[in-house]
Order: structure tokens, then C-alpha cells, then sequence
């Protein structure tokens, strides 16, 4: 798992994804905070987070993933059954101690650029 360099080494080929995902999302949401918030869970499902890796090993990594993806395949949060999934990550991911910083620190490079690209044009990404 290559974590945070390796996401780098990349060109950041993740947070590219998410930014897609997101602009798609804002479309359809009710809201921006829904948007973001299964902006996160995309990036749940397609990171190998070394924080949820370091606090739950290969178990929490493949729980993390799998629920986030049942989540988004399910609609995320604009349907109940996604809305419900995602319920389900939170609280599974309370019991066995684990957090996506990872996931959330690539929302935090998602989020700039999405701020910023209206700024640079899009050519410029």
C-alpha cells in the first residue's frame, strides 16, 4: 500500500475520480454537504487508507471499501437504502475504531480543486 506518496506518484489519479464524481454529485444533491458527504464515501471505497489500514488491518481496509461501495452503488445519500448503508459504515466503522483520514484528506485536495478549477479553467487541470 502505497499511501499518501503513492497517491502523489499518481498525479493524484484518486482525487482526479473524486473531483469528477463531485461535480456529478452537486448535480444531483439537495445539497453541497451531501455531495461531499458521498464525495467521502467514493473515496472510501477507492483508497487504500493507511489509517484505516494501520488501526484495522486488511479487515477494516476490505469493511471500509465494501461498505462504501454498497453505499454509492446504492445511491448514496440521495436514496434511503444508500442513505441507510451509509448508517451502517458509520456506526461499523465506530466499532472497530477506524478512521478514513486518508479518505478525508483526499476530500480536503477534491474540495481545493473543485474551488479552484472556475478560477483556472478547466484545460488548466
Amino acid at each position: 500500500y502505497a499511501g499518501a506518496r503513492g497517491e502523489a506518484a499518481s498525479g493524484f489519479k484518486t482525487v482526479q475520480g473524486a473531483l469528477k464524481f463531485l461535480s456529478e454529485r452537486k448535480l444531483q444533491s439537495p445539497s453541497r454537504a451531501d455531495a461531499l458527504t458521498d464525495t467521502l464515501t467514493y473515496l472510501i471505497w477507492h483508497t487504500y487508507d493507511t489509517n484505516v489500514l494501520g488501526r484495522g488491518g486488511s479487515d477494516g481496509l476490505h469493511f471500509m471499501q465494501e461498505s462504501a461501495y454498497n453505499t454509492i452503488e446504492a445511491g448514496g445519500l440521495l436514496t434511503e437504502e444508500g442513505t441507510e448503508l451509509y448508517r451502517r459504515l458509520l456506526l461499523g466503522a465506530l466499532h472497530r475504531n477506524l478512521s478514513p483520514g486518508g479518505a478525508a484528506d483526499l476530500l480536503i485536495c477534491t474540495v481545493l480543486l473543485d474551488r479552484i478549477t472556475p478560477l483556472l479553467g478547466e484545460k488548466s487541470l
